[in-house]
């Protein structure tokens, strides 16, 4: 499963969820939405409908579809999240519990959340990366892996490791 997002979509999924934790970075790509926040968080709700992420009840009130759900929780409650780069891009990893999601930006502006599956996982580790990582319960770790030395598999896996929260 595959979700894109305008950052402003962003915020409101991650306010109808009542989101514990939205990296900065996600916020700083925010238009401005103070001036009109009603309007604003009517039309983003609106759009959200539309791309069938969730639903309006009677209330008013947004309905997250229980698959989008279940992808973005570890972008919003998850406890390790890793900023991983490489000569190309820049994407995040969240972790929740068995779940990792990826994220990036792409040419149009839009947040791509899809789950890490071992052919996305692949294409990361096919070159140099540094990996930058973030737990609430741990602190922050970060680490650079060559391409030559990610062809080592306890190279591989420790890099791996780091993704899942395991170091």
């Amino acid at each position: 499963m595959t979700i894109e997002l305008k950052p402003n979509e962003l915020f409101f999924l991650a306010k109808a969820m009542k989101a514990k934790y939205l990296d900065y970075v996600y916020l700083s790509m925010m238009q401005d939405i103070q001036l009109n926040y009603d309007v604003s968080e009517i039309s983003n709700y609106e759009s959200l409908v539309e791309k069938g992420y969730a639903e309006m009840d009677f209330g008013g009130d947004l309905e997250v579809d229980e698959s989008i759900k279940n992808l973005m929780n570890p972008v919003f409650f998850g406890k390790n999240e890793c900023l991983v780069k490489t000569s190309q891009k820049q994407v995040r990893v969240h972790q929740s519990e068995s779940d990792l999601v990826f994220s990036e930006l792409n040419e149009e502006g839009m947040i791509v959340f899809s789950y890490l599956d071992d052919h996305k996982l692949d294409e990361i580790l096919s070159d140099s990366i540094d990996i930058e990582c973030a737990n609430i319960d741990k602190g922050a770790c970060s680490r650079s892996f060559s391409a030559t030395e990610l062809r080592d598999s306890n190279t591989r896996k420790e890099a791996i490791s780091m993704l899942k929260g395991e170091w």
